[in-house]
């Protein structure tokens, strides 16, 4: 409202100087305050109280909070409420869920042999692309940082300065397998392997003086042609992928091979190729059958073969045989300077007759050169393989 002109009157009356400052105070200064509420929202509304005489030195809450060094409400993690955090954080401080959990998130990670980085996207990592053979990668943030890999392809872990992985030995996956990665400084990492089916990986035993890792198991889901140990290095898609460069002695035991038609032989064939295309030729072998109905033993042998042959007495078994069980060894694939020889010892049974068994025998190699083994076909000389498991081991020399 405006003011009030006061006229000048002869003492005793107030001054009308006196007058219209008291009435500026009221309107200009007070905006007409009636409470003091009011008053002390109309004396802070342009000139806000310092911080240092106890004020927020803004007339808004974006200028108090800019005055005080205040975040902004929508940038605070509110103790109650659901909120997205954006950003790295660091907690020094424990932290302890109290009937909730911690969901972890999940990423896709191109495998690299020497700079893939599975520490930023996810803590459960799946593996893209080709198989690799991992020497090295991009360091931890810190030691105990924790990540699961999901194992797309044959990945081969090298075992060494950077990665420690179980049994002390390289390890080769299967699509399926996992890896637990630990990182044990931010460049050292143990790597801690996990198989799909849920068979041991390594059994890092002393026995005679050499250590013994299982690389690799199979088990049929239905009756097929033959069964590839190939190489994690080759180009053949194997039933088992092992790294062949690795050990000193491999051994490949036969868990109720079954076939399924009548009383076959059982065939190994060498891969120099990595489990694409078997070498079927230059064979040398020898193999014995003896029967424990009968008594008699039956022996097999030949030069220029187009494979090694686990051979049956066929007239003593004249059903479906049981199943072949043994093991098959051969040592130093990888040397290029002799004949590979492959070892057989075991049995075979008939289902028609359950106390009938033959304790079989044998050995063979291929002599067509003395290039590195990489790779073994198993089948039987007719028809399928039914049912039965496999497992492949590595030796090493301690």
């Amino acid at each position: 409202m405006p003011l009030m002109n006061f006229i000048a009157k002869s003492l005793p009356a107030i001054s009308a100087a006196w007058l219209n400052a008291v009435d500026a105070l009221k309107f200009t200064v007070f905006a007409d305050a009636t409470t003091k509420a009011a008053a002390r929202a109309a004396l802070t509304s342009d000139a806000p109280m310092a911080i240092g005489e106890g004020g927020t030195g803004g007339t808004t809450a974006a200028t108090a909070r800019a005055a005080l060094g205040a975040a902004e409400d929508v940038n605070l993690v509110h103790l109650t409420g659901t909120e997205t955090i954006s950003g790295a954080k660091t907690y020094s401080g424990l932290i302890t869920m109290s009937g909730k959990s911690i969901i972890e998130a999940n990423a896709s990670i191109a495998a690299d042999a020497t700079t893939m980085n599975p520490w930023s996207l996810g803590n459960y990592v799946t593996l893209t692309g080709a198989a690799v053979t991992f020497t090295n990668m991009a360091a931890a943030p810190q030691a105990g940082a924790e990540a699961e890999l999901y194992m797309n392809a044959a990945h081969v872990w090298t075992d060494g300065a950077v990665f420690e992985v179980d049994g002390a030995a390289n390890w080769t996956a299967e699509a399926g397998d996992r890896v637990l990665l630990r990182a044990k400084s931010t460049t050292v990492f143990t790597v801690h392997p996990r198989k799909k089916t849920g068979a041991p990986v390594a059994v890092p035993t002393a026995s005679q003086g050499a250590s013994v890792v299982l690389l690799g198991s199979y088990t049929p889901g239905g009756a097929i042609v033959f069964i590839v140990i190939g190489s994690s290095a080759g180009g053949g898609a194997g039933n088992i992928r092992i790294d062949w460069t690795a050990y000193d002695r491999y051994e490949i035991e036969l868990d109720n091979i079954s076939p399924a038609s009548n009383p076959v032989n059982l065939l190994i064939q060498y891969y120099q190729d990595g489990g694409t295309t078997p070498l079927s030729a230059t064979y040398s072998y020898a193999s014995a059958a003896a029967d424990s109905n009968t008594g008699t033993l039956s022996i097999a042998s030949a030069r220029g073969a187009s494979s090694i042959v686990i051979a049956i007495n066929a007239t003593d078994i004249a059903h479906n045989a049981a199943g072949y069980s043994g093991i098959l060894t051969i040592t130093k694939p990888a040397l290029t300077t002799n004949n590979k020889i492959l070892k057989f010892s075991g049995a075979a049974g008939d289902d028609a007759n359950v106390a009938d068994l033959q304790d079989i025998s044998g050995s063979g190699f291929y002599y067509g050169n003395t290039a590195a083994i990489n790779g073994l076909k198993i089948f039987f000389s007719a028809g399928q393989l039914a049912s039965g498991s496999v497992y492949v081991r590595g030796y090493k020399k301690s």
